[in-house]
């Protein structure tokens, strides 16, 4: 029996030059998600072995689009939607050794599903906040070979 923990961190962020005409279909955006996956493996014999993992993940994103119409008079408005949540999945494998030149692995992998819980601001004229922002997040994992 082997054990393993491993810590992945993933980090996105992507801003927008504030005069940029772009800056109303992309938004500022910082995404961050960490997942501890503790697993174990299993070697039978030298022919076959197996492995389970459980992946608990913790997403935060702050997202920032602007509106606005310059060309029609109507001005910027800039939201912040600031949010987090937490996932539970898990990972499971085989690996098949038939010949010693010939590794057959096959891996499932669950989706997660995040309830996503923070804050959303609307900048425009009137300034709009509100603590009930919600959302559910579905992280699915498609692997091509």
């Amino acid at each position: 029996i082997l054990a393993g923990f491993a810590v992945v961190a993933n980090e996105l962020n992507g801003n927008i030059d504030q005069h940029s005409i772009l800056r109303y279909a992309q938004s500022n955006n910082r995404i961050q998600d960490i997942d501890l996956v503790p697993a174990l493996s299993y070697k039978f014999n030298e022919f076959f072995s197996v492995g389970v993992g459980l992946n608990r993940s913790q997403a935060n994103f702050l997202l920032q689009p602007i509106s606005g119409i310059p060309r029609l008079n109507i001005p910027d408005s800039q939201s912040s939607n600031e949010s987090g949540g937490n996932g539970w999945g898990g990972d499971m494998g085989i690996l098949v050794t038939p010949a010693k030149t010939t590794i057959l692995g096959f891996n499932y992998r669950s989706a997660m599903t995040y309830e996503m819980k923070g804050k959303s601001t609307f900048n425009g004229q009137q300034m709009i906040t509100s603590d009930r922002y919600r959302f559910n997040y579905c992280r699915c994992f498609i692997i091509y070979y």
